[in-house]
């Protein structure tokens, strides 16, 4: 019946066809019903969906259902509305809009990263920050890695978010290159790691960027306070961390899948600090893990061989010798 409304090929069968897409228990269906919104004709479907999802005076399921549609049939289209979706009142639409981000390229997001620095501007609502964090792992333009990092340093951010910051910039390295090229975000770094008062974790996660920059200013800011950096390498050592640890940037990129140079596809490093209403279950969705990947990512990338990856750790702390 699917491909049957698709070679229709008309506006009366788009509304058939979405109600197939998540009405069906069989995934087959949901393909069906997924390509035959494409034959129908991307443009029209995806203009309909954009209105269907930008109006609030439809219940949140059928805006959930809209940006569910475009993920499945393809978002390229609709990167500015999915981003808009975010801000929507409902959180269910709010994460189906996340998800449907999660399958534009690395480089048509990174064309809307001002309008996403602008969200973070002007929100007040966490979920929302926290989502376009996440987002912003993949618009690395030196100017989101400044966003990100202004992030991790604001002590008012829920705290969720300013770890998925750190996770943004750990698990890209093309912001990690930017940091390289900013004595001014180093800087930064180097006094959040300083500030007993502040979260282990954000402080811990200062040190793992600065170290991962692996420069002459990155590593005299380390050597200043070498004492206070190496006990708190220490007590995080074999903690189970919020966030991924860094390759560094004179790393050569293994194969690993979820450690690939473009980072895009990486997952978040931890499972125990995390709401999973609003983390895991999204990045799998994001990243389109499968079910209990996330957690042997975790058991995969925390330990003694990731962390002794950093030249500086590997020099200086006694686990890596």
């Amino acid at each position: 019946a699917a491909v049957a409304l698709g070679e229709i090929g008309s506006q009366e069968a788009i509304e058939p066809l979405i109600d197939v897409l998540f009405q069906a228990s069989d995934s087959r269906v949901q393909t069906f019903a997924a390509d035959a919104l494409r034959q129908i004709g991307s443009e029209e479907v995806i203009n309909f969906l954009i209105l269907k999802l930008q109006d609030l005076d439809l219940p949140p399921d059928e805006r959930s259902a809209a940006a569910e549609a475009l993920r499945l049939i393809g978002p390229e289209g609709a990167i500015s509305p999915l981003i808009d979706a975010l801000q929507d009142p409902n959180s269910g639409v709010r994460d189906a809009a996340f998800r449907a981000l999660g399958k534009v390229s690395v480089e048509s997001i990174a064309r809307f990263h001002d309008k996403l620095i602008n969200i973070l501007n002007v929100s007040e609502d966490s979920g929302t920050r926290g989502l376009v964090m996440i987002v912003m792992q993949r618009t690395h333009v030196p100017g989101a890695t400044n966003t990100l990092v202004e992030g991790i340093n604001n002590p008012t951010e829920d705290i969720y978010n300013r770890y998925f910051a750190i996770n943004s910039l750990t698990t890209q390295r093309r912001h990690l290159q930017n940091l390289a090229d900013s004595q001014e975000l180093l800087k930064i770094l180097s006094d959040l790691a300083l500030t007993e008062e502040e979260d282990n974790f954000i402080r811990y996660g200062a040190v793992l960027l600065l170290a991962s920059v692996n420069d002459d200013t990155a590593n005299r800011l380390l050597n200043d306070h070498q004492e206070e950096f190496l006990e708190l390498v220490e007590v995080n050592y074999t903690a189970d961390l919020p966030f991924y640890i860094p390759l560094p940037l004179n790393h050569i990129v293994s194969s690993d899948p979820f450690r690939s140079e473009n980072a895009g596809e990486s997952l978040v490093a931890s499972t125990e600090f995390f709401i999973p209403s609003r983390s895991i279950s999204q990045w799998e969705s994001f990243h389109g893990a499968e079910p209990g990947e996330t957690y042997q990512a975790v058991t995969a990338h925390v330990g003694k061989s990731y962390a002794c990856n950093i030249p500086w750790f590997s020099k200086l702390v006694p686990r890596c010798r």
